[in-house]
């Protein structure tokens, strides 16, 4: 496929961000690549958010407005994919924006190899290098948290029929819905690009859910959540890796209610319930080809008395 008769549908949500939302379609508006749909989703926002929706799109033919009664971002994402023309698809979080370069280097990535069905840029750090690997590569990447693969939906440009072909939509009324969703788009994907330059501005919010009160325990059971239905998702698959990729990413995400309850950031009980749950898998984690060695030894701390010696590393580690 041509490049530049590539059309790429960018998926904007819109709810309760009046005050960023015109930057937000300002950074795409302004992209070099011009060959776009722009869906922008007023969520029944109370705000403004509906108002401006309606006014870019007289602006701009490019852009399609539409309004719909509150129903949450993953609604809102499966409505942009079943709206979009596209042949790929990107979102793009409304109090967020994106570089001028961003679309075109994306969809470079993409075209730059025969096979390519998501291409992914950084938004915080750089890349080491412009590579194509394998969706099964990636997959385990996004796992084990290699390869600096984010889970996040955004920073991404994906091939719709990924979502569509396989009937992989975004989970409604779900928390944390990217890491529910990402890791089944990658295991889908012939290939996976990624682009060596941050292209993506991720702005976070006072009252943003990453940041609301509460949100630490909440993110916690919904990280657990996620990779419990990986480690299902994958049981049956023909790859032993994907399989254990999955079991280390349910240990990983144990380990995270260990250390919050270590640092008082949720309760301390959970200290004692989520350092059980690691302890009886502690001889599948060791057999699991993915086990760091520093995880290894952090079982051995875990063992002692009350996880003693494992508590006093990590408070003296974050001291």
């Amino acid at each position: 496929m041509s490049k530049s008769k590539t059309l790429v549908s960018v998926i904007v949500p819109a709810y309760k961000v009046e005050d960023f939302l015109p930057k937000c379609i300002e950074s795409i508006l302004a992209q070099s690549y011009k060959n776009l749909e722009i869906i922008l989703i007023e969520d029944g926002s109370p705000d403004a958010c509906g108002k401006i929706c309606d006014e870019y799109a007289k602006k701009d033919k490019r852009i399609i407005a539409i309004h719909q009664k509150n129903k949450g971002l993953s609604a809102v994402r499966n409505l942009g994919i079943k709206k979009a023309s596209g042949d790929f698809i990107c979102f793009v979080d409304s109090d967020d924006y994106i570089d001028r370069e961003y679309v075109a280097r994306l969809v470079e990535g993409v075209t730059s190899s025969n096979g390519v069905d998501i291409a992914v840029c950084g938004f915080n750090e750089e890349l080491p290098d412009n590579k194509v690997i394998s969706g099964a590569d990636a997959t385990i990447g996004l796992l084990v948290g290699r390869e600096n693969i984010d889970i996040v939906s955004w920073n991404k440009l994906y091939r719709k029929s990924l979502f569509t072909d396989n009937n992989i939509w975004f989970p409604v009324g779900r928390y944390h819905e990217d890491a529910l969703t990402t890791y089944k788009l990658y295991s889908k994907s012939n290939k996976v690009s990624y682009i060596d330059k941050s292209l993506y501005h991720y702005v976070i919010r006072d009252n943003s859910i990453m940041t609301s009160s509460g949100s630490i325990l909440r993110q916690l059971k919904e990280g657990e959540n996620a990779a419990r239905e990986a480690v299902s998702y994958f049981d049956k698959a023909d790859s032993d890796a994907l399989k254990d990729a999955a079991s280390y990413s349910l240990c990983l995400a144990r380990f995270r209610f260990i250390d919050c309850a270590i640092s008082k950031r949720i309760d301390v009980s959970y200290f004692g319930a989520y350092r059980d749950k690691v302890l009886a898998s502690k001889y599948e984690i060791c057999k699991n080809k993915f086990a760091r060695l520093r995880v290894k030894i952090y079982l051995c701390l875990l063992r002692s008395p009350k996880g003693f010696l494992y508590r006093l590393f990590r408070l003296l580690k974050h001291d």
